[in-house]
C-alpha cells in the first residue's frame, strides 16, 4: 500500500474507536516495513494515553531512525508522554525532525566491538529505510548484464562541487521512469541508500529517475542525439532503401491510436491488395520502450516482410519518450527490414526518426510514400500505355519500310538470276551436242579398255587360285597335329621347342605335347 492508502485505511479503524482498531493497528505496528509502522504510530494519537502508551514507548528504540523519530514526536502529542520523557531523563528535542543525537535515536556503536559485517549490517539499518531524492548530473552511466538481469550503473554528481555518489538500478526500472539518462543530463532519482557488504561502496539504489527542470529533456535529447550520430547510428550510407511498392507491410502502434486508423485510411484508399502484418504495442508508458522493442524483433522473424513502419501520433516531447530512447533507437539500428518512422506530426522529431531508414512527417505520410494512389497508378500506366502504343507504331513503320526496300532488291536480284540462267542454258545448249558426240567416243574407249581388264583379272585370279591350293596341300602336309597323329611329340621348355639335347640341363622342366594331352617333367640326369 502507498502512503495514502495507508492513511485512508487508518482513518477508517479510528472511526471504530474499539479494542478491535487497536489490535489492527498494533498488526501494523510489528510490520517489516517502516513506513507502516510509521502509519500506524501516526493513527495512535486519536486515542487515548492509556490505550496507546505500552504501544508507542517500545518503538522509541526502534531499529529504524524514523520510525524513532516518528515514536517521540507521537509521544509529545500527548502531556503524559512528555511528562514520560521527562521521568525517564530523556529531553525533547527542540525540532523532532532534527532528532538524531539522543539515546533513542542513534545505538552508541563503541560500546562493543563488531565485524565488517555487523558494522554494515548496523549502517544499513539506519539509512536502508529512508527513501531519498538527490538531484544531480549523470556521469559515466553504462549497461551491464549480470545473471538474468541488465543493470545500469552511473554517477550522481554536485557539478558545483567535486562530489558524487554512485547510482543503480535495473534496466526495467529504467524504462518505468521513461528517460534515457546520458552523461551531462541533469536528473532527480529517488531511492534508499545503502553500503555494499562485498565493495564497501555507499551507493543509491534507485526506483525511479526523473528529468530536473523544463530544458533538460530537451537537453537530454541533444546528448543522446550527439552520443548516438558519434557512433555511427545516423550514417546514410548504412541505410536501406524502401522497397518501391511493397506488397508486405509490417505496422507497429497501438491499435487504438488515432495514428493506426490514419494509416489505414489513407493506405486503404491509396491502393489495395496488400498483406499488412500489424503487431501491437504501447507507444507511451512505463512499458512503451520494452513493447516497441518486442514488436520490432517478432516482425523481423517474418521473411516474407518488406518494410516496417513504426508509428503514431503527436504530442509532447515527455510523451515522445518512447521514441527518444536508446534502447529502442538500437533495436531500430540492428533490425534486419528497412524501417520508416513515422512520429508525431512534421514539427515532431525523434531519435528514432534519425536511426530510421527513411523518416515519414505523419502516419498518413507514411502511407503515401508507400504505395501510389491507384489514380496516378492508372494515369501512370495509360502514359505507359500511351508511350508504347506510339512506340509499336514506330517500330511498324520502320519494318514496313525496311520490306518494302528488301523486296525492291529481291526483284532486282530475281531478274539478274534469271537472265543469267537463260544465257547459262544457251551456252550450254550450243555446246551440247559437241559435248555429246565426245562422250559417245569416251564411252567406246572406256568399254573397251573394261573388257581387257576384266580378262587380266580373271586370268590373274585364276594362277593365284592354283598356287594357294598347292600351299594348302603343303601346309596340311606339315600341321604339328597330324605329325602328332603319327606318334611323334614335341618338347619345349616354357614356350620355346627342343630341337637339339644340347639346350636342355639338368634340373630343367620340360612340357611334353602328345596329340591328346600335355606331361610336365624334370631333366634328372642328361
Amino acid at each position: 500500500m502507498t502512503g495514502k492508502q495507508l492513511d485512508t485505511y487508518f482513518q477508517d479503524i479510528i472511526r471504530e474507536r474499539g479494542n478491535r482498531a487497536l489490535y489492527s493497528i498494533q498488526v501494523f505496528l510489528a510490520h517489516n516495513k517502516a513506513s507502516y509502522r510509521q502509519a500506524a504510530l501516526r493513527a495512535l494519537e486519536n486515542f487515548e494515553w492509556d490505550r496507546v502508551k505500552d504501544l508507542i514507548v517500545p518503538l522509541i528504540n526502534d531499529a529504524t531512525l524514523t520510525v524513532k523519530k516518528e515514536a517521540i514526536r507521537v509521544l509529545t502529542h500527548f502531556p503524559e508522554g512528555k511528562a514520560y520523557l521527562e521521568a525517564n531523563k530523556m529531553s525533547i528535542p527542540q525540532d523532532i525532525t532534527q532528532y538524531a543525537n539522543t539515546k533513542v535515536s542513534t545505538p552508541d556503536m563503541s560500546s562493543e566491538i563488531m565485524s565488517v559485517s555487523q558494522f554494515i549490517a548496523q549502517i544499513n539499518s539506519i539509512i536502508g529505510e529512508n527513501t531519498v531524492q538527490i538531484e544531480g548530473e549523470v556521469s559515466a552511466f553504462q549497461m551491464s548484464t549480470f545473471g538474468n538481469n541488465q543493470w545500469v550503473f552511473f554517477d550522481l554528481k554536485d557539478e558545483k562541487k567535486e562530489a558524487k555518489i554512485r547510482c543503480f538500478t535495473t534496466v526495467s526500472q529504467l524504462r518505468k521512469s521513461r528517460i534515457s539518462p546520458v552523461d551531462g543530463m541533469r536528473i532527480i532519482v529517488t531511492g534508499k541508500s545503502r553500503l555494499s557488504p562485498k565493495s564497501g561502496i555507499f551507493s543509491i539504489m534507485v526506483d525511479t529517475l526523473a528529468v530536473s527542470g523544463e530544458g533538460e529533456l530537451a537537453k537530454a535529447f541533444e546528448l543522446l542525439r550527439a552520443k548516438l550520430e558519434a557512433e555511427g547510428l545516423f550514417q546514410q550510407d548504412r541505410k536501406r532503401s524502401i522497397p518501391n511498392m511493397p506488397q508486405n507491410i509490417g505496422v507497429i502502434t497501438s491499435q487504438d491510436a488515432a495514428a493506426y486508423k490514419d494509416f489505414m485510411k489513407v493506405l486503404g484508399a491509396r491502393m489495395g491488395g496488400l498483406q499488412l502484418y500489424f503487431h501491437h504495442a504501447q507507444v507511451q508508458g512505463e512499458r512503451a520502450v520494452e513493447s516497441i522493442i518486442t514488436a520490432i524483433n517478432n516482425l523481423n522473424s517474418y521473411p516474407e516482410i518488406e518494410v516496417i513502419v513504426l508509428t503514431r501520433g503527436g504530442g509532447a516531447m515527455d510523451d515522445l519518450h518512447a521514441f527518444n530512447d536508446e534502447s529502442v533507437a538500437r533495436a531500430i539500428y540492428t533490425s534486419t527490414k528497412p524501417i520508416i518512422s513515422a512520429v508525431g506530426h512534421e514539427r515532431d522529431i525523434t531519435i528514432a526518426d534519425f536511426v530510421a531508414d527513411f523518416r515519414a512527417s505523419t502516419p498518413s505520410n507514411a502511407a503515401e510514400l508507400l504505395t501510389p494512389h491507384r489514380d496516378e497508378l492508372k494515369g501512370i500506366v495509360g502514359q505507359k500505355e500511351s508511350l508504347l502504343q506510339a512506340s509499336i507504331q514506330y517500330q511498324i513503320q520502320q519494318l514496313s519500310r525496311n520490306i518494302d526496300q528488301r523486296l525492291y532488291s529481291l526483284e532486282r536480284y530475281t531478274r539478274f538470276i534469271s537472265d543469267t540462267v537463260k544465257n547459262t542454258i544457251q551456252r550450254l545448249e550450243n555446246n551440247a551436242f559437241q559435248q555429246l558426240r565426245q562422250i559417245q567416243q569416251y564411252q567406246y574407249t572406256i568399254n573397251s579398255n573394261i573388257h581387257s581388264i576384266q580378262s587380266g583379272i580373271h586370268s590373274a585370279f585364276t594362277q593365284k587360285h592354283n598356287k594357294l591350293l598347292v600351299l594348302e596341300s603343303q601346309l596340311s602336309a606339315n600341321d604339328p597335329k597330324l605329325i602328332l597323329q603319327k606318334g611323334y611329340s614335341i618338347t619345349k621348355i616354357y614356350d620355346k621347342i627342343i630341337t637339339d639335347i644340347s639346350q636342355i640341363t639338368e634340373g630343367d622342366i620340360l612340357t611334353t605335347q602328345f596329340k591328346n594331352g600335355k606331361v610336365k617333367s624334370i631333366v634328372t640326369k642328361k
